[in-house]
């Protein structure tokens, strides 16, 4: 046996992998529910780019000169023609899609431009498999933004091995492998599992040590594991996604980097010729096919009623994708690569493409009308929306929609009330900071007036986000002369010791407030994995019980909410997508049970003064959630989770008998 050397030649096998890999992908975005292990494909892509990454770096010149030369070849084969599908994409866009979500498609776009779409993701929280993301034409492109960070680390790494030895160099990887390989695992974050750098090098350095293998002299056994990786890759495909998929995941990729030798296994155990060619045309054509798939069921998604696409119709979009990803290849991909051949041409029409990138969404991007917020401003037939909001604070006043009213007001209610005013209309301030967990969080606060000048009790909600939604309702209950907000972002009460001593000692002590509210989403594990029989020993259990108890002393009731609604898609976005292309719009939702472990903790506590009000009361019947309003056809909800105004007011009644039902029982 030999070591391998790098490569510049072509290699077959190589193509019948990305064609693998390209047919799993695709499969998985058509009917994610049918092949919902199809991702694996885009894992074995950077098992492929590991070891070509490993092949074209040449060892034997300087390493400035292999640096360079790495970096001018692999950003000529993707910048280029991602630039410009990026580009096009935008360009078709802008005559089909309405101007509210062209503005979040803008946004999505620049994150692409710079390659760091799965930042996007990392900081807004959003995941690969949220439903929302299926209306996001960039989100593909999350994984050629991991490979071209990937390639900002590689250089290090194939320098070292020019100053270790080949046994240590595999050492190295097989350290690589195992590191990023536990971090995936262990990561109790799903969007960083699956979109961060450093959970992906594990698969990336599977290839770099492949490339480090000797070639195998005995030809059955690239045969044999050829078979055996397709078998496995082909069940992980079809069959429901397994608990040990990342394990599987390690497997495959590791098969897949032995398989990949001088030998071309694929020709020995396809039984037709022409079936090989197939494969070697697909796996020419799979880049530009990655490309262009996605954008256009994404394009079918949004235009359709269908979540779920048919096998006629998901078959059109297959067929469809990979006849314009032919054409592309040889009308676009092809002319771009010959054109950039040149060193000189190509940083000319990189500069090009990139200028005209940032250029074409200021030229397109159309300024919708401002959203007026001064009242004289506000003539019979302008600003409807803002008439509207005014009657929705007015939680005694019936809810009815201003004459003239139009679609493009329902648009406008769903997208500035859910953007702007984010559900409440009160603008806390930044008021101090407190660390958690060595990370600084700031603390907001408000005071507001109650709408009953003879009023003498006063409220105080404290919580994350979703506390801030709910603080209009309460406030405006006659029985509060002043109301205190105090909330915090991504973080719940209680659960640590220094955010619940600033909390108590700083405002819950010196306010007194006759009524504290908790409103929050809860997002602890232990609320819901806990075997119910096992929650008064938890330490956290104890924990809560003994904060509570020492808010007893400085309030007449505590009034905590059984948890939030969680929808799969974001419901204002959904309505204005529907709206404005004319598709139906569902009332009601359903979603999954309670959880009986929360049920459980929340209604075990301590807590001679805590009380509770409930979402799903206000909102539920059973299992079907109302997601719109019946007199006005409008959200309920802003987004996945957090209410509209439409919804402050639905759950206003049930605040109000909790507050009643609280009071009643501490006065008698």
């Amino acid at each position: 046996m030999k070591p391998t050397s790098s490569v510049h030649t072509r290699r077959d096998d190589l193509q019948c992998w990305r064609a693998l890999s390209i047919l799993a992908v695709l499969l998985f975005h058509i009917w994610p529910e049918k092949f919902p292990n199809g991702y694996l494909g885009v894992d074995i892509f950077f098992v492929l780019s590991g070891y070509l990454m490993a092949s074209l770096y040449s060892f034997e010149q300087s390493r400035i000169t292999s640096t360079i030369d790495f970096y001018y070849r692999r950003v000529k084969r993707i910048l280029p023609i991602y630039i410009l599908m990026i580009i096009l994409t935008v360009i078709i866009l802008s005559f089909e899609i309405y101007q509210e979500q062209f503005n979040f498609i803008i946004e999505d776009s620049r994150w692409a431009i710079i390659l760091a779409t799965n930042y996007e993701d990392l900081l807004k929280q959003r995941g690969y498999f949220d439903m929302e993301a299926n209306f996001r034409f960039f989100r593909h492109c999350w994984s050629l933004a991991v490979e071209m960070q990937f390639y900002l680390i590689f250089p290090f790494l194939a320098i070292t091995r020019t100053c270790i030895s080949h046994r240590f160099y595999q050492l190295l990887l097989s350290l690589l492998i195992i590191i990023s390989f536990c971090y995936q695992i262990f990561s109790s974050n799903p969007i960083v599992q699956y979109e961060s750098l450093f959970c992906r090098i594990w698969q990336f350095s599977f290839g770099m040590l492949a490339q480090t293998l000797p070639v195998m002299s005995i030809k059955l056994l690239p045969n044999f594991l050829l078979i055996l990786s397709t078998i496995t890759m082909l069940c992980t495909i079809v069959l429901p996604r397994l608990a040990s998929s990342f394990f599987v995941i390690a497997i495959v990729s590791g098969i897949i980097s032995m398989s990949t030798s001088q030998y071309d296994p694929f020709k020995t155990i396809t039984l037709y010729s022409n079936f090989h060619q197939h494969l070697v045309v697909l796996g020419d054509i799979s880049y530009i096919l990655y490309l262009i798939h996605w954008p256009l069921i994404t394009y079918a998604r949004f235009t359709s009623s269908q979540t779920v696409f048919t096998y006629f119709f998901g078959s059109m979009l297959f067929a469809t994708s990979v006849f314009l990803a032919r054409v592309g290849h040889n009308v676009i991909e092809k002319p771009l690569l010959r054109a950039c051949t040149s060193f000189h041409n190509f940083i000319v029409i990189l500069i090009f493409l990139y200028a005209f990138a940032f250029f074409v969404p200021l030229t397109l991007k159309t300024t919708p009308t401002p959203f007026v917020t001064d009242p004289k401003d506000v003539s019979d037939d302008k600003n409807l929306t803002l008439k509207f909001w005014e009657t929705i604070t007015k939680f005694n006043t019936p809810l009815i929609l201003p004459p003239k009213w139009s679609k493009k007001n329902d648009i406008e209610v769903a997208n500035k009330l859910r953007g702007e005013l984010m559900g409440g209309i009160y603008k806390c301030q930044k008021h101090e900071k407190v660390k958690v967990k060595f990370w600084p969080y700031f603390i907001f606060y408000c005071e507001i007036a109650g709408t009953n000048p003879n009023a003498t009790k006063t409220s105080m909600i404290i919580g994350n986000s979703f506390s801030m939604n709910t603080v209009a309702a309460i406030s405006a209950n006659p029985i509060f002369s002043k109301t205190y907000s105090i909330w915090t972002n991504d973080l719940n009460f209680p659960s640590n010791d220094s955010f619940e001593e600033t909390l108590i000692e700083n405002y819950i002590k010196p306010l007194k407030p006759d009524v504290l509210f908790i409103v929050q989403k809860y997002f602890q594990k232990y609320l819901f994995n806990t075997p119910i029989e096992k929650i008064p020993e938890r330490k956290e259990f104890k924990y809560w019980n003994n904060v509570l108890q020492n808010i007893e002393n400085y309030t007449s009731a505590i009034i905590l909410c059984k948890g939030q609604l969680a929808f799969p898609y974001d419901i204002s976005q959904d309505f204005i997508r529907r709206k404005a292309t004319n598709l139906p719009i569902s009332s009601k939702i359903k979603i999954g049970p309670r959880s009986p472990v929360m049920e459980a903790w929340l209604t075990s506590l301590n807590c001679s003064k805590c009380h509770f009000f409930d979402y799903r009361e206000a909102f539920c019947d059973g299992d079907f959630c109302q997601i719109m309003d019946f007199v006005t056809d409008l959200p309920l909800f802003r987004d996945k989770d957090h209410i509209s105004p439409l919804g402050v007011r639905k759950l206003k009644p049930f605040l109000d008998r909790a507050v009643n039902e609280a009071l009643g029982i501490c006065i008698n």
